[in-house]
């Protein structure tokens, strides 16, 4: 059992969401460990159970008792990914945080270099897909969606499956359903530093995705105009001290 390391020494914080993903979970875990040991920095993964209805909750409690980084948490019903990542970045402790999936489509190899380029000095790195292993349909829905969104907000990004950021960055964030998927016009309307790095992707091994093509589709561009609202009427929250001194 590895030693728990303080708070204030945690650097990266690892944000999972699943869903009915218990048959996936003990390989996640298996090829997560020894990749964020390798960083060499102290590190924690905070698993969020989206109100699973297998043994999802169970799997994650028990692989917790052997593994001090490791902190499952349960939504009480199933409420989608944005809720149960907005859930797991309230509780991360760590200066950066990785957003990755739990399905195994995404191969935690990729976590050094996302780090390496966020450590450059940006302030949110997006993973890009070299070579997508979707159907054809799951494709096509991404580049309509995609064409669409860049279309509206001029993000430039047209696949951020992988997200790393700086933990600062969550006191910015409103939660709503399909959040996640904003996060380059969202960062970028908030001053942040944002660059793309190309990852690796694999084809899922376990159950179906949640979501069908069409659905997604649909919901991402009525999310869109809501998106593009904020932005526009999103005003600063940054407040700075000014000294007595300087008041005379």
């Amino acid at each position: 059992m590895s030693t728990p390391v303080s708070p204030d020494t945690l650097a990266v914080s690892v944000v999972i969401p699943v869903y009915n993903e218990s048959a996936s979970l003990s390989v996640l875990i298996d090829e997560l460990e020894p990749v964020m040991q390798g960083i060499g920095k102290p590190f924690e993964v905070i698993v969020v159970d989206d109100g699973s209805g297998d043994d999802t909750a169970e799997v994650l409690a028990d692989m917790a008792t052997e593994r001090s980084w490791l902190y499952p948490f349960s939504l009480p019903v199933n409420s989608g990914q944005s809720a149960a990542l907005f859930a797991g970045f309230r509780r991360a402790r760590g200066e950066v945080i990785v957003v990755m999936d739990g399905d195994l489509e995404h191969d935690p190899e990729n976590i050094p270099n996302l780090l390496a380029k966020l450590w450059e000095g940006y302030d949110l790195v997006c993973g890009r897909r070299a070579k997508r292993n979707d159907a054809w349909i799951r494709r096509l829905g991404s580049r309509v969606g995609n064409a669409v969104r860049n279309m509206v907000l001029h993000d430039g990004i047209t696949d951020s499956t992988w997200k790393v950021f700086r933990r600062e960055f969550v006191d910015y964030l409103l939660p709503f359903n399909g959040m996640h998927r904003f996060f380059p016009p969202i960062f970028r309307n908030l001053g942040a530093r944002i660059a793309s790095v190309d990852v690796t992707h694999r084809t899922r091994q376990h159950g179906q995705s949640h979501y069908r093509t069409m659905d997604r589709l649909l919901r991402g561009i009525r999310d869109l105009f809501g998106v593009t609202w904020l932005l526009h009427r999103r005003f600063s929250r940054d407040v700075y001290e000014v000294s007595r001194d300087q008041e005379e």
